[in-house]
């Protein structure tokens, strides 16, 4: 049964407008995401916001009606009761590593290690390191300027190429999508 639009709207703010399995963004997708019954409609679950988590349409779909059936079955993890970090880590290579048996089942019925998920986690890495180094750039841009022009045309030479290299970066990082 769809949620109304007022639970709709609490749950994808609630989320910061991001897969809370995958962490894909609606930016990313280029639209809305969809809503999911932690514990599906099907096993008893109730359409109340603590009961619904915002997902990506792949992430639903891999996770469908997918429920633990006794005590000793391992759940996917709830991101309304635990933070993803607890479950799960990012690796330096764009893979999830399960920390936990409930990161592990949710790594495996969510799929969060296919092709195109890494790959965006890859990508989302690069904009970061990008994004600091921009930051690093122009703070020592501003600290070369402040030091002022009598230090011989050293520092505006350098601060010259500092200023280009600034320029290249963000022509860089405009021209990803950003």
């Amino acid at each position: 049964m769809p949620v109304s639009n007022a639970t709709f709207q609490l749950v994808r703010e609630r989320a910061i407008y991001v897969c809370e399995y995958c962490d894909v963004g609606e930016s990313e997708t280029r639209g809305l995401l969809t809503v999911d019954h932690y514990k599906p409609e099907s096993r008893g679950g109730s359409s109340d916001p603590n009961n619904l988590v915002y997902a990506c349409f792949r992430c639903n779909l891999y996770k469908s009606a997918r429920w633990h059936n006794s005590p000793d079955d391992v759940p996917i993890w709830n991101p309304r009761e635990s933070h993803r970090s607890e479950h799960m880590v990012e690796l330096p290579d764009g893979r999830m590593l399960a920390l936990t048996d409930s990161g592990r089942v949710t790594i495996t019925a969510l799929r969060l290690n296919r092709d195109l998920a890494v790959s965006a986690r890859l990508c989302s890495q690069q904009r970061d390191v990008r994004r600091a180094t921009l930051l690093k750039l122009s703070d020592a841009a501003d600290a070369i300027a402040g030091l002022g022009t009598d230090r011989s045309g050293m520092s505006d030479t350098f601060l010259d190429d500092l200023r280009e290299q600034l320029r290249l970066l963000r022509a860089i990082d405009d021209s990803s999508g950003e």
